[in-house]
């Protein structure tokens, strides 16, 4: 079976072309393992041409939802030329009533499990069987099934399918699901349900892997709150330093400024972190507890932020300008 996997971007905007759809290769490598002899291919640009050159079995598209005009129109195009079309990520997760009627289903929320059961169904469509997805029955009547269970143990994930993008010298990782703060804001709680973590010896295996077999002198942490277990960041710097490889690669991660302590920070150094970010948010007590909850202060912020600093770590803060009743 041959599947096109498409990260649904503007190609035109280099800060959307920058970062690699980690999660699309997360889905490769799991449909990769349960159903050997798969094709995946991952791609973000001339997608007619990949459509004429691969000839997919099926089509899938994961969008956010400032992008989800261009997947819609990668996947009326899909549609036309007779591909099964399958729409995933944050936008259709948390609207499903949009869902154009030329898709054939959108997969809701976390998708490894939901998208192997449509391959193994294929060419069936019998939809309303599987949990986790919308679609439209009938061709009147939007359809949302019982949620799909959550996949607890993240070990069980092989490691992103990195064979299918592109790799410098700078990578990705991802080594937890959901975050257990439940900011305004903020979509992936929502989206990932309960938060989950990959054990320290599988993140510090993926490390491994990516520094010694594949050269990599750069890991970008995307996790939302990598330092959430103290416990899981301390065994991880343990095993780092026994695989002697933390002076062999730089990393860059995000915290929280209330959560962060002396303890946190010295264990980042000591891993080789050189960069943290903070969801600052915003500079006003008010704003700030409306955005994250009364338990978070204007000066845990400045706490964190000199406290990064003390151990040399640069800082980057993300903010959020406009929230609701907040004047120019």
């Amino acid at each position: 079976m041959k599947l096109l996997l498409i990260n649904a971007v503007n190609v035109e905007e280099e800060i959307e072309t920058r970062y690699p759809p980690l999660g699309l290769a997360c889905l490769s490598s799991y449909l990769k393992k349960h159903l050997p002899g798969t094709i995946v291919k991952i791609v973000s640009a001339e997608i007619s041409s990949e459509l004429d050159s691969f000839k997919p079995d099926i089509v899938g598209i994961s969008a956010v939802t400032q992008n989800f005009g261009i997947a819609t129109r990668y996947a009326k195009e899909a549609k036309d030329k007779g591909y099964l079309v399958v729409l995933g990520g944050v936008h259709i997760s948390t609207l499903p009533e949009s869902l154009p009627k030329y898709v054939d289903v959108g997969v809701i929320s976390e998708g490894e499990q939901t998208f192997l059961e449509i391959l193994r169904r294929y060419p069936q469509t019998d939809f309303e069987s599987i949990e986790g997805v919308v679609f439209w029955k009938d061709d009147t009547t939007l359809t949302t099934t019982s949620p799909q269970e959550l996949i607890e143990d993240l070990d069980s994930i092989p490691f992103p399918d990195r064979d299918a993008l592109r790799l410098g010298k700078h990578a990705y990782i991802m080594t937890s699901r959901g975050c257990p703060f439940k900011c305004r804001f903020c979509s992936s709680a929502r989206f990932w349900g309960r938060a989950r973590f990959a054990s320290a010896e599988y993140v510090a295996n993926e490390i491994s892997l990516l520094v010694q077999e594949m050269g990599i002198k750069r890991i970008t942490i995307y996790d939302d709150l990598f330092t959430a277990k103290k416990p899981r960041l301390r065994r991880l710097v343990e095993l780092l330093e026994e695989k002697q490889i933390t002076s062999r690669v730089k990393f860059s991660c995000h915290s929280r400024v209330d959560i962060t302590d002396e303890e946190i920070i010295s264990l980042l150094k000591r891993m080789g972190v050189v960069s943290i970010g903070f969801g600052l948010e915003s500079g006003n007590e008010r704003v700030l507890q409306f955005l994250k909850g009364e338990s978070i202060h204007l000066l845990d912020s400045v706490r964190a932020t000199r406290l990064a600093k003390k151990y040399g770590l640069f800082v980057n803060g993300s903010f959020i300008i406009g929230s609701p009743d907040e004047t120019e």
